[in-house]
């Protein structure tokens, strides 16, 4: 709860606030339902203007550095790129905050169970519309996006970007900084030193991935939980020596995992979290988009990472359209997702949660890349890398299988407990009261299913995710 507490003066915001659209008082403070990483307000004034002020919790990010970067965004994304999101102010309060235009329209959420299947793909046709600008615009760097004026060291004869007509463009109030991207940050990892960027190359970008999940494997003096797999005795236990293990074998595989086609390992600013709340749509013509919130912690990455289809995609027909659709109109888009389905993508993808789980399947597959190392890398004369001894293929094939075991046995969970399960320690208010009493039967279950003596009770009650 510690992580989502944050002070700030009310007072002083709804001055700010009223300053900003220029009224002469703030008349009303209506509080949104908290999110994961932030507070929100709607704030009214005396003429009847509105805006929304957004206060980040402490589990959102680096202090400073997130918000001036997400100012930043929306004014480039806004401005530059001619996206529909929100006018962006920021001005200290006591603690970060950003005021903002209240968007018109109305949450997608609200309309999507409703919409016909030909709505439905306007929506999902105007977001790869969106995609196809984010596609155009391609950094020189990656890292996060920020003003000149709020770093040291901008290098000030480097272009900021090349357009869709490979025109170099500078702009010297905007320059790329250190990333903000949440996973840098989330599983107390904002307090250890480590290289946060910006990196000025595709392989320093993914070197800079395992180096510092090798520094806060060596320095956390706890691993974090996996959401995803349930590791306890009888499973499979994450032990710090293996995730490093699996790190360095990342590390030595980077040169033949990085994508050859430079059109799809290029930088680029990206919203990765379109889903129905983070969409607006106009209330009287749903079919149009108005606008596009929530772009905190957006980072300037390998276009690789950012192709997805949308995830208001629910309908097969919708997924047929949409991929007819990118590989017609962004065919760049189209072959990251082919991307996607190599192997040597996986290992790129799944090096970024190595941290927190993955690590013995991450180990078992590059043992098994032995007998096809020629396929993989590309070259015929080249050497596998790596040496595994009978024994530890032997205990590679079984910490494997005791991780699919464990990730069938957390599926199950998920399945029994729906809703009721916290992601990230947080539940839906409406299950708040019934969720520790289902939480608190699930780990008797577990503990009745895998332990067999008092040394695994013990482990399995530290280990069980399910709190006490």
């Amino acid at each position: 709860m510690s992580q989502r507490h944050v002070c700030f003066n009310v007072n002083e915001l709804a001055l700010r606030a009223a300053e900003v659209v220029g009224a002469k008082i703030c008349v009303n403070i209506a509080k949104y339902r908290d999110s994961m990483y932030n507070k929100s307000m709607l704030l009214t004034m005396n003429d009847d203007s509105r805006v929304v002020a957004k206060v980040p919790n402490p589990n959102a990010s680096l202090p400073y550095w997130t918000t001036a970067s997400e100012v930043v965004t929306i004014d480039f994304v806004r401005n530059i790129l001619d996206i529909p999101v929100p006018k962006a102010h920021e001005d200290p309060v006591g603690a970060e905050y950003i005021i903002m235009e209240e968007v018109p329209g109305v949450q997608l959420e609200q309309v999507w169970p409703k919409m016909s299947i030909e709505d439905r793909f306007a929506i999902v046709r105007s977001i790869a519309g969106f995609q196809q600008v984010w596609t155009s615009v391609a950094f020189t760097r990656y890292g996060s996006l920020y003003y000149s004026k709020d770093l040291e060291d901008t290098p000030s004869s480097q272009p900021l970007y090349i357009d869709a007509h490979g025109g170099h463009t500078k702009n010297k109030n905007l320059a790329i900084g250190l990333s903000v991207a949440r996973e840098i940050f989330d599983n107390r990892r904002a307090a250890i030193n480590f290289n946060r960027g910006p990196w000025d190359s595709l392989e320093a970008y993914h070197r800079a991935i395992g180096q510092r999940k090798i520094v806060c494997i060596n320095q956390l003096s706890e691993l974090p939980k996996s959401p995803i797999t349930l590791c306890g005795p009888g499973t499979y236990q994450p032990m710090k020596e293996k995730k490093v293990k699996a790190l360095h074998c990342y590390l030595d595989l980077i040169k033949q995992t990085l994508a050859e086609d430079q059109t799809i390992s290029s930088a680029h600013l990206w919203h990765d979290d379109l889903h129905v709340a983070n969409i607006f749509v106009d209330s009287a013509e749903p079919t149009k988009v108005v606008g596009l919130i929530d772009w905190q912690s957006a980072e300037i990455s390998p276009l690789y990472f950012h192709a997805r289809q949308p995830q208001i995609i629910n309908y097969q027909s919708l997924c047929l359209l949409y991929h007819t659709l990118i590989n017609h109109q962004n065919p760049r888009i189209y072959a990251a997702l082919q991307f996607q389905n190599t192997e040597k993508y996986l290992f790129l993808l799944l090096a970024r949660n190595l941290l927190i789980d993955g690590e013995a399947l991450y180990l078992a597959r590059i043992a098994e890349l032995e007998p096809t190392w020629n396929v993989f890398s590309g070259k015929g004369d080249s050497n596998y890398p790596f040496a595994f001894s009978d024994k530890e293929r032997e205990e590679l094939k079984a910490d494997a299988e005791g991780a699919i075991q464990g990730m069938e046995a957390m599926s199950s969970i998920r399945e029994s407990l729906g809703d009721l399960l916290p992601e990230k320690g947080i539940v839906k208010p409406d299950n708040y009261e019934k969720a520790p009493d289902a939480l608190s039967q699930m780990k008797d279950q577990v503990i009745s299913a895998f332990v067999t003596n008092a040394k695994k009770r013990k482990a399995w009650e530290k280990a069980s995710p399910f709190g006490n």
